[in-house]
């Protein structure tokens, strides 16, 4: 018993630094926590709803079909005069 007396008295002096050491750990989680809480909260507030996703979709698929019609009228225009201006002259 004299022992166990001996090493109660060891941890028990032990846990007095890690008692301000786990509430200070602690309180810095839930800082943590509560910061990611709050970006997770901006984040939902300003993430687009379907109708705006749909909008953005839209805008960029017509870009893009933009950019194939203006390229292929391009390619129309450079194949006739590098085949055709060539042949007729």
């Amino acid at each position: 018993m004299d022992e166990r007396s001996q090493s109660d008295v060891s941890t028990a002096s032990l846990r007095l630094p890690l008692g301000w050491r786990q509430t200070a750990w602690r309180r810095l989680r839930l800082a943590l926590r509560l910061r990611n809480l709050y970006f997770l909260r901006a984040e939902i507030r300003f993430a687009p709803n379907e109708a705006q996703r749909l909008f953005v979709l839209t805008i960029l698929i017509g870009v893009v079909c933009g950019l194939a019609a203006v390229a292929f009228h391009e390619s129309i225009t450079l194949a006739s005069r590098l085949l055709i201006d060539r042949a007729m002259n």
